[in-house]
């Protein structure tokens, strides 16, 4: 019998601790956290928004969330990208994704490329510590940059509106994806054609707005090079 109680016991309480918290976001409202985490000092960590039917790795992929430390308003992350979240030996990882021309023949796939570490100075701190790290497997080498930098020069330039041709403008963007992480990976050149890429592609609407995201991007990656 005490053995049926601390197994259930087990199974209710992530979700009792789960339905008397509220998150404090605009992209979750009032809703119930979808997860909790706890560290070994007891304090609660909880995840608002969205899981979807995407797996990284056996774990499950979320989008549009808040992450809320113990019944505090004020996400300490808000975003609409799509991200894994996991506690490892009392760290909780929270992993970005985002579209990187690093596969096969050089196209576009999903993969982490920003990762952020929340801990404890110590097992009874109050002070939550914070990490960032960039994907360093996301680079080209010398040759693949060759690769990218030939392309670019061997390109006939019409805007994205006098192309009129869907599969044109994802070839251009994919481009524009070669040219990002060639800058990431240091070539000065490159970051130099990636800009010039706006001015003579004129990318539009959905386009335009994954180029800012690319050029944000290079800026997060030379960060943490610069550290």
């Amino acid at each position: 019998m005490g053995r049926f109680i601390t197994v259930v016991l087990a199974v209710l309480l992530p979700n009792i601790v789960l339905a008397q918290h509220k998150c404090y976001c605009d992209y979750a409202g009032d809703s119930i956290p979808k997860k909790v985490f706890t560290f070994a000092n007891g304090k609660h960590i909880y995840v608002c928004g969205k899981q979807k039917n995407e797996y990284y790795k056996g774990q499950a992929i979320f989008s549009e969330i808040c992450v809320n430390k113990d019944v505090e308003p004020g996400a300490i992350i808000e975003t609409k990208e799509d991200c894994v979240i996991c506690l490892f030996h009392d760290t909780l990882y929270v992993k970005f994704f985002d579209y990187f021309a690093i596969g096969a023949g050089l196209h576009l796939i999903k993969v982490p490329y920003l990762s952020y570490k929340y801990y404890y100075d110590n097992q009874n701190g109050d002070n939550l510590l914070q990490t960032q790290n960039f994907n360093t497997d996301i680079h080209y080498t010398p040759l693949q940059i060759a690769i990218v930098l030939n392309k670019y020069n061997q390109t006939e330039w019409v805007t994205q509106t006098e192309t009129g041709n869907d599969e044109r403008i994802e070839y251009m963007m994919r481009l524009a994806n070669q040219l990002m992480v060639a800058a990431i990976s240091g070539n000065k050149i490159a970051e130099e054609c990636f800009y010039h890429f706006k001015e003579k592609f004129k990318p539009q609407g959905i386009w335009a707005d994954w180029y800012e995201e690319m050029k944000t991007t290079i800026s997060y990656a030379k960060s943490f090079q610069d550290n």
